[in-house]
């Protein structure tokens, strides 16, 4: 007969016999007499030696291939090419402003000057709406010696013409049948404050401002402002850009509207 103290450490016996439940990871870690936080560190320094062995690879590869993709004038030392007109590859249309071509020295069919005060002017970037094709004119003389050049505001035209050799502008004018300067309450518009381009969306008209402008040639900010009577009036839809989107451009593909930007006045593009 088996005492209670056999059956005792029989049962122990026993329970020392049985397989560990431990996970293997926790095996391994009992093993692993270091503190968690000093695994921790290794690992990273484990981790960022591996990285810096796959960057010393990747370097030598990506020098190549800017030394590759560099220009071969570049390379040989030659000076950079200019740009040279290929003969025939652009056609003059006609003069849209003014009241003389100033190379046939025939009348224009618009004859901005006699008809609306429109001497000379800049840009004109263009856009449809209601039918119409609008143009969105920068600094603006009424006199072509320039004398009111410090004064330059921008106008607004619109021609029916579904002929490019004969686009006869109209402009928004008022009495004495003067052209009115653009307007957009809350932003100036003086010299080099100009409407940039514009878009129809929904019967309305949008038309991007750049403004705030700081001397020697620097836009401050380019603003949204939108009209609803065709450029009669505008007002402000919000401020866009800042920075990389002071000078824009739209394009409007279907259910996309497509916006080109450029930071430093001619400096830069996105």
């Amino acid at each position: 007969m088996e005492t209670a103290g056999s059956v005792s450490r029989r049962v122990r016996g026993a329970r020392s016999d049985e397989p560990s439940r431990r996970t293997p990871m926790a095996a391994l870690a009992s093993r692993d007499r270091r503190s968690p936080a000093r695994r921790l560190m290794e690992l990273r320094r484990l981790q960022a030696a591996r990285f810096r062995a796959r960057l010393r690879r990747l370097v030598p590869c990506v020098v190549l291939g800017c030394v590759l993709a560099a220009p071969a004038w570049s390379l040989a030392g030659e000076p950079e090419k200019k740009l040279v007109y290929a003969a025939g590859s652009t056609v003059k249309v006609c003069q849209l402003t003014g009241d003389t071509d100033r190379q046939t020295g025939t009348p224009t069919l618009s004859r901005t000057e006699q008809r609306a005060g429109v001497a000379a002017t800049d840009l004109g970037s263009s856009f449809e709406h209601r039918g119409r094709l609008f143009f969105l004119f920068g600094d603006t003389w009424r006199h072509i010696d320039g004398r009111d050049a410090h004064v330059a505001r921008d106008a607004l035209a619109w021609t029916d013409s579904r002929d490019p050799a004969a686009i006869e502008l109209s402009f928004l004018c008022g009495e004495g049948g003067r052209w009115l300067p653009l307007e957009v309450p809350g932003i100036t518009l003086g010299p080099f404050e100009v409407p940039v381009n514009g878009v129809s969306i929904d019967g309305k008209m949008f038309v991007l401002f750049a403004t705030g402008f700081r001397p020697p040639l620097s836009f401050g900010r380019s603003v949204l402002a939108v009209s609803e009577d065709d450029g009669k009036t505008f007002r402000q839809v919000y401020r866009l850009s800042d920075d990389k989107f002071r000078v824009t451009a739209l394009w409007k593909d279907d259910a996309w509207l497509y916006v080109f930007g450029a930071g430093k006045y001619r400096q830069s593009s996105v």
